[in-house]
């Protein structure tokens, strides 16, 4: 008989082990999410946990070079992977509680110790952004990170959400993500969240810098504060990446994936101040993505009947980067005063963008 893990999750003479009670909230993800959370806050969730936070210590994190680790390296390494995943189940559960304000005193209380723990989770996931690509032993840590990510820019997360989305470490496990190459290739890896929705990486770019003023400004005054070096391989690698997408446009389904990308990109990009931008446009950042603008536009023409999102996306890429041309002059949020933004309006967008808009309105 099947045995409901609500009920039998806590044994009689007290609470189950710490990691009985996540193999438990493991298990009822794929069975009822509302319940996880509420199994969590009756099962001690908040020292589970406070335990779990442990394994992920900073002091803990071994070399960035992953040759050569000890096999108690190793074996901890995989630990603090495990412990990635269950702090996705948990913050999971959060956002699927059926009794969100019940439940709201113990996700306060598992927000506050996040928030006093950020660095340190953060400083893990910025050691699993290149080890997930270099290593095969991770297997999908990038996908887990990324949505750990996605998940503490929740719109339910309120003052937590503030602390941590604004920190100076999320804002570095951004750039880093946008950046990340295999190391073997030299191509951008592209971390997909199901196998017609596109690239993860890019959907936590456009999250971080367009949906919340907060984590905006940290990103955008790393950037601003980063080094010439790191500002152009960031731009190289938003190049690289919205050409790669339209090197995957097979068929219907990956050309919406790709197009959906391409706007993600796109969209965390237009809302650059003037100095990230001269750097954009140094490396013809706009001419690049006119060029793939239109590449989108010719292999989506015969779908424009039966793929409307595929158009929306394209439309407002197009949208966005012609007021991008247009404008001339924008507030910069880091320095606070106007600046002319005087190469942006010398590469205008081709003609075809009129027929784009026209394609998305046919759609509808």
């Amino acid at each position: 008989m099947h045995r409901n893990p609500l009920r039998h999750g806590v044994r009689r003479n007290g609470p189950v082990r710490d990691w009985e009670v996540m193999k438990v909230a493991r298990a009822m993800v794929h069975e009822d999410t509302s319940q996880v959370a509420e199994y969590l806050s009756k099962n001690m969730g908040l020292d589970v946990l406070h335990s779990m936070l442990g394994n992920l210590d900073a002091s803990l994190i071994p070399p960035a070079n992953t040759e050569g680790h000890s096999p108690a390296t190793r074996r901890h390494v995989d630990i603090a992977s495990s412990t990635m995943t269950d702090l996705l189940v948990i913050l999971g559960s959060f956002n699927d509680a059926a009794n969100p304000l019940t439940l709201k005193p113990f996700m306060d209380d598992c927000w506050t110790l996040l928030v006093e723990r950020r660095d340190e989770v953060a400083r893990w996931i910025l050691y699993f952004i290149p080890y997930s690509v270099a290593s095969s032993s991770v297997g999908n840590i990038l996908h887990v990170c990324v949505e750990v990510m996605m998940m503490m820019n929740s719109e339910h997360r309120g003052f937590y959400k503030e602390e941590i989305i604004s920190a100076a470490s999320t804002a570095r496990i951004i750039i880093h993500l946008i950046c990340l190459t295999h190391p073997r290739t030299q191509k951008v890896v592209t971390c997909r969240q199901a196998p017609f929705r596109g690239c993860s990486i890019t959907e936590v770019w456009r999250l971080y810098l367009t949906v919340n003023a907060s984590s905006h400004l940290s990103v955008v005054e790393q950037l601003t504060m980063a080094s010439p070096a790191t500002r152009r391989q960031v731009i190289t690698a938003l190049v690289d990446s919205a050409r790669e997408r339209t090197s995957q446009m097979c068929d219907r389904r990956a050309i919406r994936a790709a197009s959906r990308c391409f706007f993600n990109l796109v969209s965390g990009t237009w809302v650059f101040p003037y100095p990230l931008w001269r750097t954009l446009n140094s490396r013809t950042f706009m001419a690049h993505c006119s060029k793939y603008l239109l590449a989108f536009a010719k292999e989506a023409g015969e779908y424009q009947d039966h793929e409307s999102d595929i158009w929306l996306y394209i439309s407002q890429s197009a949208e966005m980067l012609a007021m991008t041309a247009a404008v001339r002059v924008v507030k910069n949020p880091i320095e606070g005063h106007c600046r002319e933004r005087d190469s942006a309006s010398s590469i205008p967008l081709p003609r075809e963008g009129t027929a784009v808009r026209s394609g998305a309105s046919g759609s509808e």
